[in-house]
This record gives structure tokens, C-alpha cells and sequence, in this order.
């Protein structure tokens, strides 16, 4: 069951790169599907971020953001946006669930929806995935952060509780890249992310034939490749609030995903919006469920509670 708890979490990806100081070739890349703004100079540390998840390679994710849960029956919805996709879109989605129906799980439970309110030292995040509602907000200094989560259906099942950030992986709310299992490319390429220069990374697993490998990111399903892009502007207490954590100093604004070897399967994560404006503490806080439970007493009462609300399609 805890295996099952860690790698519901890890749907949602991102992670981080810094790139070497000595290079000063600079490649801008352009992303047509972003709203691009001025470069923002000065350090970023309050404001809103809107979040965007797609599926490049594919248009399932078109499927899954077409299914609105506050409309009830997302099983029917999702039954109906596949028989009303393209013939294209069908034949994918058959392939899909041949070839890794895990990654069709992922796509389920990701949160389409995804928003991120920062003030310094601080950082909320509030998600909607189809079968679940989420809220995450942790205190970098502290160190100490609080969960909660609800069905979308069934709106009294739910629940909350604190973790320390070392237990994040553990409590399932993040999943951990270890470096030392990857080989790591810093490249000269920029790009500009929601107004943000941020500098380009590839991780690439050392050993992609090890699908199963108990120190990487899920026990079913590893990571292959990873390009992922961060910058000095963004602070890196918003990289606590990520499912897919990297151990770098600075803001990630963009991940992109590959579960396996195949370069056209993949799950791309990206700032979509960064808007600097006063966030009042009161925006800051979390919905909270009676009773609060500490994940480091009550571990698997938090997984079992979990497990019940993800897997309710």
C-alpha cells in the first residue's frame, strides 16, 4: 500500500538544472505555447504562479484537461471525451494501454489545475486532479509543511496532516531524484519561462534497462529522462511544493518528463504565469480537516486514508 501511496504523487513532475558558469554561449529557445513577458530582473519572492501541464508527443492530455470534476461523473466524462476524440487520439490511447497503462495512470491522477501562491519563506500550492482536491503550504525555515487532501466527489472524505520536509518522500508527497543514478548534461541553452531566463539540464538514468529500482523515484515506474530548467530569479521554496524534487538552490520553472526511452511519450510541467503582487496570510493558509494528523505518527492511518480518496474513479 505505501509503495502504491509513493507513486500516486509522483504524477505530477518537475525538477531543476543549473548550468555551468564558465559557458557563455547562450541559445534562446521559443515556446509558442507559453505567454511570454519582459525578463524579470530582480529575484521573485511574492506573487501567484499558474501552473500548466501538457502531454507533448501525444493529445490524451487534451482528454484529461477536457474533464471537469466539479461536474460529477468523471468516469462517464471520460468515457464520453474518448469516444468524441479523433481516430488518432483513440488509436494512442489503445497503444498506451497495451504498452504502459501505468503512464494512463499518471495521466488520471495528475492535477490538471495547479496554482502556486509565494511569500518569502513560504509557499501554498492548490491543485485539483479528477478524482482529488489538494493543498500543500510549507514553511522553508521550519522546514515543517501541512497536506491536505479531499475526494472531489465525496467532499467529506478527507484528510490532513503535518510532515517534516526530510519526510516528504516518505509521506508520498514527493518523490526524490537521486543524482547519483543519473548522468547529468548542463547545456548553454536559455529559454525564457514566464518571463524568466532559466538554464537548461538533461538528466539521463544510468542504467534505464532497472525499471524496478527501489532508491529511484517509484517502484513501478522509473524516470528515464529528465530536461529540466530553473533559474537564479525564482526562490527554491517553491521546489518543496513539487511531487518530483531535485536538491538545487535555485526556483524550478519547467520539467520535462520521460518514463521511458520513447522521446515522444512525455509529461511537460511549466510556469505558465508569474504575477508579483502582495499575497495576505490569509490567502496563505490551507483548508484543515479535524483531526490533524503527524505523518511521523501516523503514517500508515495517512496512506491507507490516501489511497481511498485517489482511487475513487
Amino acid at each position: 500500500m505505501k509503495k502504491l501511496f509513493v507513486l500516486i504523487f509522483y504524477l505530477l513532475v518537475i525538477s531543476s538544472c543549473t548550468a555551468p558558469g564558465a559557458d557563455k554561449k547562450t541559445v534562446l529557445e521559443k515556446n509558442e505555447d507559453q505567454d511570454t513577458v519582459k525578463d524579470i530582473r530582480q529575484k521573485f519572492t511574492e506573487g501567484k504562479i499558474e501552473i500548466e501541464i501538457t502531454t507533448p508527443g501525444t493529445s490524451l492530455g487534451k482528454i484529461f484537461r477536457s474533464v471537469y470534476p466539479k461536474k460529477g461523473n468523471v468516469r462517464k466524462q471520460l468515457e464520453n471525451a474518448i469516444k468524441l476524440s479523433s481516430p488518432k487520439t483513440k488509436l494512442e490511447f489503445e497503444a498506451i494501454s497495451n504498452k504502459n497503462p501505468m503512464i494512463l495512470l499518471n495521466f488520471m491522477l495528475l492535477p490538471w489545475k495547479s496554482s502556486i501562491l509565494l511569500k518569502p519563506d513560504k509557499a501554498t500550492v492548490k491543485f485539483d486532479a479528477l478524482t482529488y482536491h489538494g493543498e500543500n503550504t510549507v514553511d522553508y525555515k521550519s522546514a515543517h509543511g501541512i497536506f491536505f487532501i479531499r475526494s472531489q466527489d465525496k467532499k467529506n472524505q478527507k484528510i490532513t496532516f503535518t510532515y517534516h520536509k526530510n519526510e516528504l518522500g516518505k509521506a508520498g508527497i514527493q518523490s526524490t531524484i537521486h543524482s547519483e543514478d543519473y548522468t547529468i548534461q548542463k547545456t548553454p541553452i536559455i529559454e525564457n519561462i514566464a518571463g524568466f531566463n532559466c538554464k537548461k539540464s538533461i538528466y539521463t538514468l544510468k542504467n534505464p534497462g532497472n525499471a524496478i529500482n527501489h532508491r529511484l523515484v517509484s517502484n513501478s515506474l522509473t524516470v528515464a529522462k529528465i530536461e529540466v530548467w530553473s533559474s537564479d530569479q525564482m526562490p527554491s521554496t517553491v521546489n518543496f511544493l513539487n511531487p518530483l524534487y531535485i536538491n538545487e538552490k535555485n526556483g524550478i520553472l519547467k520539467l520535462k518528463v520521460f518514463y521511458n526511452t520513447d522521446e515522444h511519450m512525455a509529461i511537460l510541467y511549466s510556469f505558465k504565469k508569474v504575477v508579483a503582487t502582495k499575497i495576505s496570510p490569509e490567502e496563505m493558509k490551507i483548508q484543515q480537516s479535524s483531526p490533524v494528523y503527524s505523518y511521523s505518527k501516523d503514517a500508515v492511518h495517512i496512506a491507507s486514508q490516501v489511497m481511498g480518496i485517489l482511487f475513487k474513479i
